[in-house]
């Protein structure tokens, strides 16, 4: 999130704390893969109909690590 790529991580545990889905990244149930890919390729999708779609998620991921996280 912080070098402003689109994030995916699991469901589980600090991510899904950091991370609101569709908006700063996405999550993932490693127990369902299926549905994984599907976010995947939904994603990429998204980002073919509309390139502004990348940077999208990537400035949501960047502005929820600014309001929340504290490096300090």
């Amino acid at each position: 999130m912080t070098c402003g790529l689109p994030t995916y991580a699991t469901c589980n545990g600090g991510p899904a704390e950091i991370i609101v889905h569709g908006k700063s990244g996405f999550h993932i149930d490693l127990y369902h893969g299926d549905q994984a890919a599907e976010t995947l390729a939904d994603f990429f999708t998204k980002c073919k109909q509309d390139p502004s779609h990348w940077d999208q998620i990537s400035l949501g991921g960047l502005q929820r690590i600014h309001e929340n996280i504290n490096y300090t």
